[in-house]
Parts: C-alpha cells; sequence; structure tokens
C-alpha cells in the first residue's frame, strides 16, 4: 500500500485507518493462528504464549530521524482472541470465540 509522500501521513492514526479499510488486522491474526499451529506442530509447549505480536511497517513513512517513529504499527492481540480463532477455525463459532471477539471490538 502507498499513502502519499509526505512524512504525517503515516502518523498513527492514519496508518490505523488505512489498516482497516483494508483488513490488515484479520490478515495479521489468521498469520498468528497460524503460526500458533505450527509452533505447536513443532512441539512447542503453550504456543500461544510465544507469540509476540504482529508488526507491519509502511517502509514508505519511515525515515531516520522521525520522533516518534512514522510508519509503523504493532498489535498484541490477546491469548484468548488467538486461541477462540483457532477453535473457530477449527470447529466454528462457540460462546468463548463469540465473548473474544466482542471483548475486541470494544
Amino acid at each position: 500500500m502507498h499513502i502519499k509522500e509526505n512524512a504525517q501521513d503515516y502518523s498513527s492514526a492514519r496508518i490505523d485507518a488505512e489498516m482497516q479499510k483494508h483488513h490488515y488486522p484479520l490478515q495479521y491474526l489468521i498469520y498468528l493462528v497460524a503460526l500458533k499451529r505450527y509452533l505447536a506442530m513443532c512441539g512447542i509447549e503453550k504456543p500461544t504464549s510465544k507469540l509476540g505480536g504482529a508488526f507491519y511497517v509502511f517502509v514508505r513513512g519511515v525515515r531516520q530521524n522521525d520522533n516518534p517513529a512514522l510508519g509503523i504499527m504493532f498489535d498484541k492481540p490477546s491469548e484468548k482472541l488467538i486461541d477462540a480463532l483457532d477453535a473457530f477455525f477449527a470447529d466454528g463459532l462457540s460462546p468463548e470465540a463469540i465473548e473474544a471477539l466482542s471483548m475486541r471490538a470494544r
């Protein structure tokens, strides 16, 4: 995605709007569930607790001397959300998944 050339166009608010517009949070949630499953397949105990979160870096917005840094977004979804999504992908919608997803929407 290319926002603009102006550094301020890569502010947290603008990046958040673009992330929502293009459904990137859904994308990184799916990737985190896939990573959790991979870690479990490798024999890692409690794989959800090993996930550090997701970074998105809008390279055109990152400049060496910006303070605060622009063009970088980080999110660490709760373990409960990742586990609920994993269960949803495996078994369909459960009361636990509904609760975790409703907490995320707040």
